[in-house]
């Protein structure tokens, strides 16, 4: 009896660790975490005679924003601004306003998804990063009449060859009504 329990542990053990070692590796994206562990250096050798442009000692924040480019004029205030307590309700705009969609930069975002163009234009460049705001940004302009969803989904943030959760949030979706 007690050679079949240990025959039983010994194949369970194994069986219990795989979802734990499963877990190991990288994420297979690009994105980095808000972690404090510093970015590694990485040492570049110029030939004599070729000069190289300066580089700036201060590294840019870390965040899940998919769009790297911030705008390159000041962008006009936005008519509406849709948060993460704005998600599945309706908000009315008039064609011309201009809405704003705002999701924290802790999480790698994709979208937006489901886009009707024919309602909302989504302004270049999508999905900034806004210090101020610790935010990403996407910006459209109502340039029809109808309704539009535009859902986003977002995962965490992960170095590579570290742990990292697998998760993935439920799409979060904000409806526009364009009357």
């Amino acid at each position: 009896m007690e050679k079949a329990r240990r025959g039983i542990l010994f194949l369970l053990i194994p069986l219990l660790l795989i979802p734990v070692l499963a877990a190991c590796g990288t994420n297979g994206g690009t994105s980095a975490s808000a972690s404090t562990t510093p970015p590694a250096q990485t040492i570049t050798h110029t030939p004599p005679g070729v000069s190289t442009p300066p580089t700036s000692s201060v590294s840019e924040p870390l965040n899940g924003c998919p769009g790297k480019q911030m705008p390159t004029s000041t962008a006009s205030t936005a008519t509406v601004t849709l948060t993460l307590a704005a998600r599945k309700r309706m908000t009315t705009v008039h064609p011309g306003d201009t809405v704003e969609v705002r999701l924290s930069s802790s999480l790698s975002w994709s979208g937006p998804f489901y886009l009707a163009p024919g309602i909302l234009a989504i302004q270049p460049p999508a999905g900034y990063f806004l210090p101020a705001a610790n935010a990403c940004v996407w910006r459209f302009i109502a340039s029809g009449r109808g309704t539009a969803t535009l859902s986003f989904t977002g995962r965490p943030l992960c170095l590579p060859k570290r742990l990292c959760p697998r998760y993935i949030i439920q799409p979060i979706a904000f409806m526009v009504s364009v009357t």
